[in-house]
């Protein structure tokens, strides 16, 4: 029960893979970073499976070499193992060892609780060779931001949908550009997040919960590290106006080694303060929660308490969700920010403000009148 996807922009890929892990156990409580509440509380309907941990489910191999696997945990484990171990035990990989790799390797029943898609990048003169190796039901469409989209799991169809949905980008970088497939892609795991936390349809499919971001910058493939969501809240008046929308969750991520970290900031009380040129939001009361995610097979105890004990963390890239709510429905933009434009200040357990450049709002405040007509 997951979502692995991989998009296949103008100029180089990008592995995305959600955090949930489900399983026929039903836990009394489980709290979703985005909600940093007990969902289970919502999840009253009749389910086979249920939301049990999370865990990371896309993997850098070599700085050319990454996977992303989907299935059942056991038979993850293992392949996960063995391909890991195919690949520290040569310098070098290239397409075709991955491809002697798959012909020798006997699955055996486990094939049918596998997906996976292997990704190589090689140098070939000016240009990259891009070696694909996939297993397992992947749904694909044509997107024209993302390029081409495949994506398999419980959650490929809606993930899917969403891609769709994608309306008009606005952006200053070229098309083919790293940065453009970097700020696309964030823009989506942004829109994605305010959608879970507004509908909870991904956790009801058995999906979602956090994401997770493979790309490669031109030399390896890399996670995309130490970035800030922050999902909004606000409501359209009769005329499609909205105030300043309100930043409802903050969600900090950041790995330390192979451990993913997320700091969940969830507002109870705040205050904004509008000038001229910026806007001043801070939590008068806050809730903070850390979210501690490990490789699938990592096998090793973590200090929680290392963690805890210091969760501040001041942030320049910033991707924004918007949850707009109207009579008839809900407006989900989204944008993502690198500068001073937009800041996050979080200290440990005792303030948080967010300084944004007011452009930034005026810009979301224009979209959406435009957008309310047609909701």
């Amino acid at each position: 029960m997951t979502m692995i996807a991989c998009i296949l922009n103008r100029i180089f890929p990008i592995l995305l893979g959600d955090l949930l892990v489900s399983d026929e156990v039903r836990r009394d409580i489980f709290m979703l970073p985005s909600i940093s509440e007990n969902i289970m509380d919502y999840l009253t309907e009749p389910s086979r499976f249920h939301p049990y941990r999370l865990n990371q489910k896309v993997y850098i191999l070599k700085d050319n070499v990454c996977v992303a696997l989907a299935g059942t945990v056991s038979y993850l484990k293992q392949f996960l193992k063995d391909l890991r171990y195919f690949c520290s035990s040569r310098k070098t990989i290239t397409a075709e060892d991955i491809n002697v790799f798959l012909k020798r390797y006997n699955l055996g029943s486990a094939g049918e609780h596998l997906s996976f898609l292997i990704m190589t990048v090689e140098k070939e003169g000016q240009d990259f060779k891009v070696g694909q190796f996939k297993r397992g039901n992947w749904r694909e469409l044509d997107s024209n931001i993302y390029g081409k989209v495949l994506a398999n799991g419980s959650g490929a169809v809606d993930f899917l949908e969403g891609v769709n949905r994608s309306g008009t980008l606005i952006t200053g970088y070229s098309e083919n550009s790293i940065e453009y497939a970097v700020q696309s892609n964030i823009i989506l795991i942004s829109s994605l997040l305010a959608e879970e936390r507004a509908r909870l349809h991904t956790v009801k499919k058995h999906w979602g919960a956090g994401f997770e971001m493979v790309y490669f910058d031109g030399r390896k493939f890399t996670k995309f590290d130490d970035i800030t969501y922050i999902v909004n809240h606000a409501k359209f008046d009769e005329n499609g106006n909205i105030e300043v929308p309100i930043p409802a969750i903050i969600l900090h991520y950041r790995y330390d080694g192979d451990i993913l970290l997320i700091t969940a900031v969830a507002a109870l009380r705040g205050e904004t303060e509008v000038k001229d040129t910026e806007i001043i939001i801070r939590y008068k009361e806050f809730v903070t929660n850390l979210f501690i995610v490990e490789p699938i097979n990592y096998g090793r105890s973590i200090d929680i308490e290392k963690y805890k004990q210091d969760t501040s963390f001041t942030s320049y890239r910033n991707g924004m969700g918007y949850i707009i709510e109207t009579e008839g429905g809900k407006f989900l933009p989204a944008i993502f920010n690198v500068g001073s434009e937009l800041k996050v200040e979080y200290q440990h357990l005792s303030s948080v403000i967010i300084t944004m450049n007011r452009e930034i709002n005026d810009k979301l405040v224009s979209a959406a009148k435009e957008a309310f007509p047609h909701l």
